[in-house]
């Protein structure tokens, strides 16, 4: 019986490896295109292992984190943004969306929050994912 469930489970790792579902390579890209009169880009991303601490960038930087896909399939990463009085929060990557991709650039502007999975042009065919809101 314990033989039959190692293999099994064996059997099922080499076929998540082999289908590049387990153990995928990710990354974030924020991109701070705000207007260079606003004061830096704010924010903190966080996950169940991982917390980036406060991280500022200003007008044209940019912040990365690269991360796999873990064996449980349960990952989730969220961040914090906050440039003045507005603020948002969202997740940047959730294992359990229904389209996982290598890349995602995520472009702040005045008006909202801009996605993309091009790695090779984040400004290319952005989606509007966030908008700010106001501080209370």
């Amino acid at each position: 019986m314990k033989n039959s469930f190692i293999f099994i489970l064996f059997l099922y790792l080499v076929h998540m490896t082999e289908t590049g579902s387990a153990l995928t390579q990710h990354k974030i890209h924020i991109y701070n295109q705000l207007p260079t009169n606003v004061i830096p880009l704010r924010f903190h991303c966080f996950s169940k292992d991982y917390f980036s601490g406060g991280v500022t960038i200003r007008t044209g930087e940019s912040f990365n984190l690269s991360f796999a896909t873990n064996l449980v399939r349960n990952n989730r990463y969220a961040c914090h943004f906050s440039c003045g009085d507005r603020f948002s929060d969202f997740d940047v990557f959730n294992v359990a969306w229904k389209n996982l991709h290598r890349t995602y650039n995520y472009v702040v502007m005045s008006d909202g929050f801009y996605v993309n999975y091009d790695a090779n042009d984040h400004m290319n065919n952005l989606e509007r994912v966030a908008s700010w809101l106001d501080e209370l």
